[in-house]
């Protein structure tokens, strides 16, 4: 079984959770408490947290497929942006 490299601190230390929101697969690195999220899009990419400067908006982003999201409760559904 291979084990999930955290993106974070580069341990491979990283195990599923759940899901937070539904269907949307969430995990916790053991070693730095990082946690993330697998898009669901994709299924390819983590999701990143990115707060807009200029709005103070925050933002859902994968970084395989860029897909975005305005709110954690909307990721898994269709993106606001692709």
């Amino acid at each position: 079984m291979s084990q999930i490299v955290c993106p974070a601190c580069k341990d491979a230390t990283v195990v599923e959770v759940g899901e937070n929101p539904e269907g949307v697969k969430y995990f916790v690195c053991s070693h730095c408490r990082e946690s993330k999220r697998w898009c669901s899009r994709c299924d390819q990419g983590w999701l990143y947290k990115w707060v807009d400067p200029t709005t103070n908006g925050v933002l859902f982003n994968c970084d395989e497929c860029e897909a975005t999201w305005y709110s954690i409760e909307k990721v898994g559904s269709n993106p606001d942006f692709s």
